[in-house]
């Protein structure tokens, strides 16, 4: 018998297959005015969203359409206006006024918004809106920031943080994340060979080859390896190529925001093994 459907779901939970996740959603935007109208606590929000985010919100004499403040604002202010709004809560907490409703409900209910509307976004309990990555993500560019570290590096960190800014806009520039990490790597190849004009596959063969072959001469388990690994970045040089800006030919479009995440991500552990080359 095949598994019974779960109990008391909605039918598009259950039957419906969803796409990637997406930086934007009209859905997402009209579900959370609805849900600050059920939030007297945030009744006197606007002035302050006035004050942090400098936007207008509309008060038709003390009624506010939340609706049509949050389908005309920009993206970045819908965004704001999840954590300005937990902050107005927990002052009101913590200032001990007016309590009707549980202080951190904001931030559940907003997190079920984000996850049933399948945006690219999550809520901490603090109410600060972050982009839906893993940890391994996270882990893996706090390490190559750390591995750029010193003065001869710092062109190559620019670069990178450069790329993960670009993944921080709404909505999030994926192209110009992938261009900026090519940047931070070519910028590192660059110099450590300086008479390599740019980071090419060729190149890379090239000139890292015979680098290796000094560094595990002693080694063939380390020295196939670390053939493999080259070989692996060769490949991400050619993909990330996709993406870069040639003249004389249209810009190509943005990437899927997994796609860019996966290339940079990527593009970080490469960036990683070149400083660890230069200082050997």
């Amino acid at each position: 018998m095949p598994d019974a459907p779960p109990i008391g779901q909605r039918f598009s939970h259950v039957y419906i297959q969803r796409d990637e996740p997406t930086h934007d959603s009209v859905r997402m935007r009209r579900r959370l005015a609805a849900l600050v109208d059920t939030f007297p606590d945030l009744y006197g929000v606007n002035v302050v969203v006035r004050q942090k985010l400098g936007v207008d919100v509309p008060n038709y004499g003390g009624n506010i359409p939340w609706r049509e403040f949050f389908a005309d604002c920009a993206l970045q202010d819908v965004l704001d206006f999840v954590t300005v709004a937990y902050w107005y809560l927990d002052a009101k907490r913590r200032a001990g006024v007016r309590k009707r409703e549980p202080w951190d409900r904001w931030c559940r209910e907003v997190q079920e918004i984000f996850e049933e509307e399948n945006v690219h976004y999550r809520v901490d309990e603090r109410g600060g809106v972050h982009f839906r990555f893993d940890a391994e993500f996270e882990s893996n560019r706090a390490a190559t920031i750390a591995s750029l570290q010193g003065a001869r590096y710092r062109a190559a960190l620019t670069a990178f943080e450069d790329g993960m800014a670009a993944l921080a806009k709404a909505p999030p520039d994926g192209k110009g994340a992938i261009r900026s990490t090519f940047a931070a790597a070519e910028g590192l190849f660059r110099l450590m060979l300086e008479k390599s004009p740019r980071l090419t596959a060729v190149e890379a063969q090239q000139r890292l080859e015979p680098l290796l072959q000094r560094i595990h001469a002693q080694d063939n388990a380390a020295m196939g390896a670390a053939t493999k690994l080259l070989n692996a970045f060769k490949d991400w040089i050619d993909a990330a190529h996709f993406y870069r800006r040639e003249e004389g030919q249209k810009d190509p479009v943005q990437p899927p925001l997994t796609l860019a995440v996966q290339m940079v991500s990527v593009g970080a552990s490469f960036i990683r093994w070149l400083a660890e080359l230069d200082a050997t």
